[in-house]
């Protein structure tokens, strides 16, 4: 029924950039915040839906860019897209993010409800994105058992340890819901640590 408002500050990498850029109703990032979708690199496919969702929204040469070349998203350039509707700087993230919470609250919970449905019928709705799901699966099950996928994961798990090693240890994020008082509307922190 509510809206849900998405705070970044930091980075969002896969499955995370899905939550962060199509699942939710409002989202406000830092200058800091990043987005990326490394498949590619990882040897397998979209997934959690946003090889439907992600062209609805950026349009299919941008999606492939966004997919297959993997770069990051600077939160700039994600706002530019209309990933995320507001950059505000990292003391203001909250605060703004609460804001957004509190008026949405304000508003019809039926006619909120009704809007999002509205919005996601006319979009192919729950039996289209049921699909994607699917076949997105049977994608990733396929390209899991190929040896591309195998020789990936091979040289990700060393990069990954190479850095692990530099650093120390790995970076950890964090997310935690923040209640705004109004079970219609709550707020998401993405933060790094």
């Amino acid at each position: 029924g509510g809206c849900v408002s998405l705070a970044v500050n930091g980075l969002s990498v896969g499955v995370a950039a899905n939550f962060a850029l199509l699942c939710h109703d409002h989202v406000i990032a830092t200058p800091q915040a990043k987005f990326r979708y490394p498949f590619s690199e990882l040897g397998i496919v979209p997934e959690a839906s946003s090889s439907l969702l992600l062209p609805q929204l950026v349009g299919l040469v941008a999606s492939k860019s966004i997919f297959i070349l993997g770069d990051w998203i600077p939160a700039n350039e994600a706002h530019r897209l209309g990933l995320v509707q507001e950059v505000v700087p990292p003391n203001e993230l909250l605060q703004r993010a609460l804001a957004v919470a509190r008026k949405s609250a304000r508003k019809s919970r039926v006619s909120v409800a009704l809007i999002k449905q509205l919005l996601l019928e006319n979009r192919g709705g729950i039996k289209r994105i049921s699909d994607a799901l699917d076949r997105e699966q049977a994608y990733i099950n396929k390209a899991m058992s190929l040896p591309d996928f195998k020789a990936a994961m091979k040289s990700f798990r060393s990069k990954f340890h190479r850095k692990g090693k530099k650093k120390g240890r790995a970076r950890q994020t964090s997310a935690s819901f923040k209640d705004t008082g109004s079970s219609q509307s709550k707020i998401l922190l993405a933060s790094k640590l």
